[in-house]
């Protein structure tokens, strides 16, 4: 109302820089209070890839204005830079005091899926260090060529989880909103899966402050804008669009070549399908918003209310310190995680 009078005193005068001017201006008063009622909400986006155009940060950014939310978006992952390497103690004690306040009001997990992928299982790539009966590793991984690195691949792979899992548990107890994203479960052996892990269950178990519980999708990336199918299993808490339903109506032969042709040096070419698609990202991000825009909680979260703090001490007993490197076992920070 407030530009169309302008408009009209403007056309009224019968001077067109009079009403620009006149428009520009209720704009600016329209826009600016606005502006100033924005609330600050942090994201924690974990194992979230390189920086790019339209990632899940981008998204909540945008379209959080239109719920009155400032969205600042942590992205952690160590192709950011070092500062985000979990293999290194000080990194996770800092992401730990993060989650441990209470500060993030929504988190979203794509852990590592290079010791689970059934890609591995083709043959003719690095080895598979998991089966479905031994998810936590394979019992003869002492007999695999170069076991050291083969174990050292393996114990990685699992803490990185356990950090995805330690994240999703602590936002959920400051009621907040969670997903977790992970290939799908191919169902047979001997493909691996954290979908049928009793832990994974106990995550999304977790009690919520707002009484929100776990929901699994099945997620064809190829219906989002990637060039492979995908399939993808998402478990989040939040509100699910009905377009994350869509499932696969392209033939097969144009989905397995592009996940795993292009063998080279005994490696998989699938670093392609590790970013999501932007249109992906944007439905992630309608999922979180609508839980964050009604999230009351105060954040940081007081002392009070938070969980209790022997979880965090208990998830750093976990860090596998047989695997850092002598400089960070030498270094002042063994005593801090313990």
């Amino acid at each position: 109302e407030v530009v169309l009078d302008g408009v009209r005193s403007a056309r009224a005068r019968e001077s067109v820089v009079s009403y620009r001017a006149i428009a520009g201006k209720a704009i600016c008063q329209l826009i600016r209070p606005v502006a100033r009622t924005l609330r600050v909400r942090y994201f924690l986006h974990l194992f979230s890839g390189s920086a790019r155009r339209g990632e899940l940060g981008d998204q909540l950014a945008q379209l959080g204005t239109h719920r009155g939310l400032r969205m600042i978006v942590v992205n952690w992952d160590v192709l950011r830079g070092p500062e985000y390497d979990l293999r290194a103690p000080s990194n996770v004690r800092r992401l730990v005091d993060m989650l441990t306040s209470g500060v993030f009001a929504g988190v979203h997990a794509g852990p590592p899926c290079a010791t689970w992928s059934p890609v591995l299982h083709a043959g003719g790539g690095p080895p598979n260090v998991r089966t479905r009966e031994h998810p936590w590793g394979r019992p003869d991984l002492y007999s695999l060529p170069s076991w050291a690195a083969q174990e050292e691949r393996l114990d990685w792979g699992t803490w990185y989880l356990l950090c995805a899992f330690f994240a999703l548990k602590y936002v959920a107890y400051t009621g907040g909103s969670c997903s977790l994203e992970h290939h799908k479960d191919r169902g047979c052996h001997p493909f691996p899966s954290i979908w049928k892990l009793e832990e994974t269950a106990a995550v999304e178990g977790t009690p919520h402050p707002r009484q929100l519980t776990y929901q699994r999708l099945q997620i064809d990336q190829c219906m989002l804008g990637a060039g492979s199918q995908k399939p993808t299993t998402l478990s989040t808490n939040g509100w699910v669009s009905p377009v994350l339903r869509r499932a696969c109506c392209v033939h097969k032969e144009r989905h397995t070549a592009a996940l795993t042709k292009g063998k080279d040096a005994g490696r998989f070419c699938t670093a392609s399908s590790q970013m999501y698609p932007v249109h992906l990202s944007r439905e992630l991000a309608k999922v979180h918003l609508p839980i964050i825009a009604t999230d009351g909680c105060e954040r940081p979260v007081p002392w009070s209310h938070r969980p209790d703090a022997s979880m965090g001490a208990t998830f750093l007993s976990c860090f596998p310190w047989r695997h850092a490197s002598p400089r960070v076992k030498g270094t002042a920070q063994v005593p801090v995680l313990e």
